[in-house]
């Protein structure tokens, strides 16, 4: 689920500020993105998501 959250905040760094995020998004779908563009922490939020989820990952594969 972490992983489909992330893949539309992938998808909206194309949108209309490339390469940064929105402050904050609607809660339903759509979820529009609303506040200031860019946004710092919305950002560094989603970079440690993904650092996160990567060390569960690579955790993971190792027991394997």
């Amino acid at each position: 689920m972490a992983q489909s959250r992330q893949a539309l905040l992938r998808d909206h760094l194309l949108d209309a500020g490339l390469g940064t995020l929105s402050e904050i998004f609607d809660g339903e779908p759509p979820h529009t993105p609303r506040g200031a563009l860019p946004q710092a922490w919305s950002v560094a939020c989603v970079l440690e998501a993904w650092v996160k989820l990567e060390s569960i990952w690579r955790g993971k594969q190792k027991e394997e």
